[in-house]
């Protein structure tokens, strides 16, 4: 059984039908994740490997957004975007290649983000956007409503 811990609702994961059974919270982790694009994309010798966002941080990241946000606010939402989206490089967590562990991980996710060269950002940009198309397409309001 996969386990994954949710800051809300702590660990969540698969079980089998009998575990399903005793506790019908058990498959949480199948309800949150419903809809989630995951995907990876290679550049130069690394392995980059995204999810698209909950509708909530997908909310809370747009919000910094308005029709007169200069360039560098829009840097900026694009930094924390991908600090969010990336699972990990290679198998390792963003926060887990920052030389300082004692600061938050977000904060460390961040900095990474901020130093990567543009091209890389632009890349990981492009398939976040090509993601989310995807997430957004995969289930029409039919589908929804069966």
């Amino acid at each position: 059984m996969s386990q994954v811990t949710h800051n809300v609702f702590g660990s969540v994961g698969t079980a089998s039908a009998q575990e399903k059974q005793a506790d019908p919270n058990v498959d949480l982790k199948s309800l949150i994740e419903l809809g989630c694009i995951r995907d990876s994309k290679k550049i130069g010798d690394m392995t980059f490997y995204l999810k698209t966002l909950n509708l909530v941080d997908r909310v809370r990241l747009t919000s910094t957004l308005t029709p007169d946000s200069t360039r560098e606010e829009f840097v900026d939402f694009q930094i924390n975007l991908l600090a969010s989206a990336i699972e990990n490089i290679d198998g390792k967590t963003l926060e887990s290649l920052h030389p300082d562990q004692t600061m938050d991980p977000f904060k460390r996710k961040v900095d990474i983000v901020a130093a990567f060269q543009s091209p890389v950002t632009n890349a990981l940009m492009r398939l976040y956007d090509e993601m989310l198309k995807r997430c957004d397409a995969q289930y029409d309001l039919e589908q929804i409503k069966k």
